[in-house]
């Protein structure tokens, strides 16, 4: 059985850059999936944590995007609502 965690980041990215980041993410250790919505900003990331560790995850793609931020838990309402809004 696969185990998978996830990670919500946000990160403003133009259009040519989600295209290039939704191909860099899912190349890192331990990715499953990676969803980029333009529309909010917000990152979703699926990984396995048996192969990666989500710190490590969040600092590996930070080395490239240096913008990225890490949704903290209080922010369950705006993940909620891009969720809604069907944008991953």
């Amino acid at each position: 059985m696969l185990l998978k965690n996830s990670v919500y980041l946000f990160v403003d990215l133009s259009k040519e850059e989600v295209s290039v980041f939704e191909k860099f993410v899912p190349k890192l250790d331990g990715v499953i999936k990676c969803r980029v919505s333009p529309v909010s900003c917000l990152v979703l990331i699926i990984y396995n944590p048996l192969v990666t560790f989500k710190e490590t995850l969040v600092n590996s793609i930070r080395k490239r995007y240096s913008a990225v931020r890490k949704i903290s838990k209080g922010s369950k309402k705006l993940k909620e609502k891009a969720v809604n809004k069907n944008c991953f």
